[in-house]
């Protein structure tokens, strides 16, 4: 709405007029000039269809050739990078293979300085303390029994071994006469699937066979079905072209056809037609819908007429009542832009006479000047 006002406050009276009229005649010359154009067609354009097809099958095949040169590429590029990852473990094989020679052959073990420092079985290789009670290696002070001492150690492992290896002989033989005995009932399951499958494969061709019978019998039957079939519809042929010849002659008799207006009349009403029998409006009927056609168009031009000069009265007195808010407008801004200036014209007044009040407080009667009575007032009492 402000908008509005103040385009309108912008432009005169007379120039608003105007450029509200030329806008609404230009709107109707567009409006007339959309109306009249010829080259407008009804329905779809089957050669910009034809193009568009085209163009998005141009665009498919020129896709599908960028597609096969990449995926081509592609597979150069892969094919390259699979060559160059072989050579590159192919060689770094031969490298390795060639460090583990040289290390087997010129860097071994047993060649370092502190091998014998570092020997893992050398403990291994050392002779043991003692073979026995009565040991000749042992000195005449050194001692040959000592408390919680196994010398019968290693025979005693050796035998817990071969009882081990014994349970787990037996163990295996009791599984492998288990394994025997599943195979057994395995093979006797298999046998008797094997019988079962003989009989399944018995009764389905049995099935098989009546199944056959009755499609024989059932093809016979349609046989003589449509044979019968066929002779009645030879028989209907007959009787129907002797009814059409029969309904030809009662159509060419009837008043129907022959287009009798009193077969028009309904039996309701006399004023009401048959829609069945209506073969068309007299000439009276129809100059009769012409002049009611005359009069509805009439009367609808007179209605358009009365319309257009009420929105003209509508118009101007718009226009009016724009103009009359243009001026109320215009006067209420004068208004708050004098009762600003009074506003400001008080406020400075109120300003200077702050201002002459404070500067008359604090340089005239609080000044705070000390004097030579301020002075003679030392050394005295107010009492």
């Amino acid at each position: 709405a402000s908008a509005f006002r103040y385009r309108f406050r912008m432009l005169s009276a007379g120039s608003v007029q105007d450029a509200v009229l030329y806008r609404r005649k230009e709107i109707e010359a567009i409006r007339l000039t959309r109306l009249n154009d010829k080259s407008y067609k009804v329905g779809i354009d089957t050669s910009v269809l034809g193009s568009q097809i085209a163009d998005k099958t141009a665009a498919k095949l020129e896709e599908a050739v960028s597609d096969a040169a990449f995926d081509d590429m592609r597979l150069n590029v892969d094919k390259h990078l699979m060559f160059v990852d072989q050579q590159r473990d192919a060689y770094l094989r031969h490298r390795g293979q060639e460090v583990d020679a040289y290390r087997s052959e010129m860097q071994r073990t047993t060649d370092r300085r502190e091998y014998d420092l570092n020997d893992p079985n050398a403990l291994k290789n050392e002779a043991p303390a003692r073979s026995g009670d009565e040991d000749p290696n042992a000195s005449v002070s050194g001692l040959q029994k000592f408390a919680g001492e196994d010398l019968h150690y290693g025979q005693r492992v050796k035998m817990q071994q071969a009882q081990l290896q014994q349970w787990a002989t037996a163990q295996a033989a009791e599984k492998r006469a288990k394994a025997d005995a599943e195979k057994q009932t395995n093979a006797m399951w298999a046998n008797h699937m094997l019988e079962a499958d003989l009989l399944r494969c018995e009764f389905a061709d049995k099935e098989s066979e009546i199944l056959r019978q009755r499609r024989t019998e059932l093809a016979e039957w349609n046989l003589s079905q449509a044979q019968l079939k066929q002779s009645m519809l030879k028989e209907g042929v007959v009787q129907a072209e002797i009814d059409n010849a029969t309904e030809i002659q009662v159509q060419l008799n009837s008043g129907w056809l022959g287009e009798d207006p009193a077969l028009t009349r309904s039996f309701v009403q006399p004023h009401r037609v048959r829609p069945d029998h209506f073969k068309g409006m007299s000439a009276a009927q129809k100059q009769a819908i012409l002049d009611e056609n005359a009069r509805l168009f009439a009367s609808k031009q007179a209605a358009a007429v009365e319309e257009a000069d009420l929105d003209k009265r509508i118009d101007d007195m718009t226009m009016q009542w724009n103009r009359v808010a243009t001026l109320q407008e215009h006067e209420v801004e004068q208004r708050r832009a004098a009762m600003r200036k009074s506003i400001m014209h008080e406020n400075e007044i109120a300003a200077s006479t702050s201002k002459a009040a404070y500067s008359t407080l604090y340089n005239e009667t609080y000044k705070n000047e000390v004097d030579d009575d301020f002075y003679k007032r030392f050394g005295t009492s107010a009492r």
